[in-house]
């Protein structure tokens, strides 16, 4: 569903269900930031891995930013990389070096991005060389 398309007349609004159950609509002007945060993903035989770079595959001329996590446990503590050392180089890679059996991601998106469709992930099973 894109959210900056007309959705009907006037008379009409988009709307979504909260967590603690209230209604909220979607309202105002112009195009929307977003963030996207991944499940957990993990290596065959939950071996170690090393997430190296996450290439995000998506429409518009808008900027992506990702942080990435991975943890040994799988209730083990989230921890994010820093977004400002994450952007998307002139090769289109997000550059990272992130540990662990239980990785994941979490994309902000500008205004721009009109479509984010997912990521191809360089992923590489720790220890190895």
């Amino acid at each position: 569903t894109d959210l900056d398309t007309d959705i009907g007349t006037s008379d009409e609004s988009l709307a979504i269900f909260l967590g603690d159950q209230s209604l909220s609509t979607f309202t105002g002007e112009g195009r929307l930031t977003g963030t996207i945060e991944t499940r957990d993903f993990e290596m065959p035989n939950q071996k170690r891995a090393v997430l190296r770079n996450v290439r995000p595959i998506f429409g518009g001329s808008g900027t992506i930013n990702g942080m990435f996590a991975g943890r040994l446990l799988p209730n083990g503590e989230v921890v994010y990389t820093m977004p400002s050392s994450t952007s998307i180089n002139s090769i289109g890679l997000i550059p990272t070096r992130v540990g662990g059996r239980y990785l994941r991601g979490k994309f902000t998106l500008n205004d721009e991005v009109l479509q984010f469709q997912g990521f191809d992930a360089t992923i590489a099973e720790q220890g190895a060389r």
